[in-house]
């Protein structure tokens, strides 16, 4: 039996998703709103856990996996832990040798670098392809909602902050309605977020606001080239960012007594 607490900080975070999800869902599925779901199986649990350990850093990059540790820290069976870790292998998120060893993937900073023009290059594309469906009252709210995390990024609190940025690039992606744009996004945005939380950094924050309300802004005025320039720059600050913080990592990794 899965324990709940295990759960408490997965549905923290991703039911900021939600909302948005809903239309990749349905584009990804086809979904009728009558159609039935399958259940949340123990599988389906042990999987989110694992997923949202690892992107949120809780299962370090590079980390040696053990079922028989996973099925004894969730008090479940071998078996949902395996298929999960299947699962999770096929999304590229654990590496699988020959001898039957598992790893969480470690990205190089150069992988990070194609990884995060990858994600430039197609969410750029979502907003060229669904600029005029881009929801402008949920711009509008989301302006009030950065106006606030940027009060709270003052008090050392990122959490508005998340859920604004979430929004933003959620509706961006969900406007042209394109599953195949969608699925793609979908698999970069996993190591987007695996980057993100290795260097959470409220001044990192504090700089993207701006650059999303220049978004929105360019969006609500309709004008199309200053929007899909002005996201092409967040991104690129973006990825700037993460290679400054990889650098000083890796300078104070090199300092450490006795790894030289």
């Amino acid at each position: 039996m899965i324990q709940f607490a295990h759960l408490t900080k997965y549905f923290r975070y991703r039911i900021i998703y939600i909302r948005y999800e809903i239309r990749y869902l349905e584009t990804l599925m086809k979904l009728d709103v009558g159609s039935s779901v399958r259940r949340y199986t123990v599988t389906d649990q042990v999987y989110d856990i694992l997923k949202t350990q690892i992107l949120g850093g809780s299962m370090a990059p590079g980390e040696a996996i053990s079922v028989e540790d996973l099925a004894r820290k969730l008090k479940t069976s071998k078996t949902p832990i395996r298929e999960s870790l299947h699962r999770l292998m096929g999304e590229k998120l654990i590496l699988g040798t020959d001898t039957g060893k598992m790893t969480v993937v470690s990205l190089p900073a150069s992988e990070i670098v194609h990884i995060c023009e990858l994600r430039a290059a197609l969410e750029t594309l979502a907003l060229k392809w669904g600029f005029d469906n881009v929801p402008h009252g949920v711009l509008r709210e989301n302006l009030d909602s950065l106006r606030s995390a940027c009060r709270d990024l003052d008090k050392g609190d990122p959490e508005s902050f998340y859920t604004a940025e979430v929004v933003l690039h959620n509706v961006i992606i969900a406007a042209p309605n394109n599953q195949w744009l969608v699925q793609m996004i979908s698999q970069v945005q996993n190591f987007v977020d695996m980057t993100k939380n290795m260097f959470v950094s409220v001044e990192r924050y504090k700089k993207s606001i701006p650059e999303h309300v220049r978004i929105i802004e360019s969006i609500l005025g309709g004008d199309k080239r200053r929007a899909l320039k002005e996201l092409n720059l967040h991104l690129a600050h973006v990825k700037n960012r993460f290679l400054v913080l990889l650098k000083k990592t890796g300078e104070k990794e090199s300092q450490k007594p006795g790894e030289r």
